[in-house]
């Protein structure tokens, strides 16, 4: 991927196997920064969520024989409220595929505006998520919380702020230490035991 696109600046992915000694090596070495999205929330790494929703999407609806023709087609579609598909926006370019195009149309073209375009898309897309969206408490190190484990809410310590966005450490009734979102705290006034 790097050979293809470069070296990012900040590459976001979810926690296995990028959380690894590997991983922070070779990411100290390339010179980019590695944020991990956040342990048992998926809304946190959505952008990965959205590509395999896709992606299953494509393998039901398509034979074996045809995956690689039906994801031509999708890279090929324009995306949703933008006149550029995934393809224009990488390539700067439309690629060939079985339905009939001329060959000017297959020039290069670099598309300038397609980002005014994604930005307005997406403050749209905030706009509707802040309707129902409220700020979240900051929590200190030693703070006595609730932790959202599954359906229920335990009661955990707050050891310190993780590095990775809204995330912090916890250490949960049975002494082991954990990451979580600051969705799954919230603030308590029950005493826990201190080990």
């Amino acid at each position: 991927m790097f050979a293809t696109h470069g070296i990012p600046k900040i590459m976001i992915c979810d926690n296995v196997p990028f959380s690894s000694w590997e991983m922070k090596k070779f990411s100290k070495e390339w010179c980019f920064e590695i944020i991990t999205s956040s342990p048992r929330y998926p809304k946190s790494n959505r952008f990965a969520e959205k590509l395999v929703g896709i992606a299953k999407s494509l393998l039901r609806k398509a034979s074996p024989e045809k995956l690689y023709e039906a994801l031509l087609e999708y890279r090929c579609t324009p995306i949703s409220g933008m006149s550029v598909s995934p393809s224009q926006m990488l390539l700067s370019r439309k690629l060939r595929i079985k339905l009939p195009i001329t060959q000017t149309e297959l020039q290069p073209v670099v598309h300038k505006h397609f980002r005014e375009g994604l930005i307005k898309k997406q403050a749209r897309t905030k706009l509707y998520y802040d309707k129902q969206a409220h700020v979240r408490p900051e929590f200190i190190s030693g703070e006595k919380v609730m932790v959202r484990v599954g359906a229920q809410w335990e009661p955990a310590v707050i050891v310190k702020k993780h590095s990775t966005p809204r995330s912090y450490l916890v250490k949960n009734k049975n002494g082991r230490i954990e990451r979580r979102n600051k969705c799954h705290i919230r603030k308590t006034n029950i005493q826990t035991n201190k080990n």
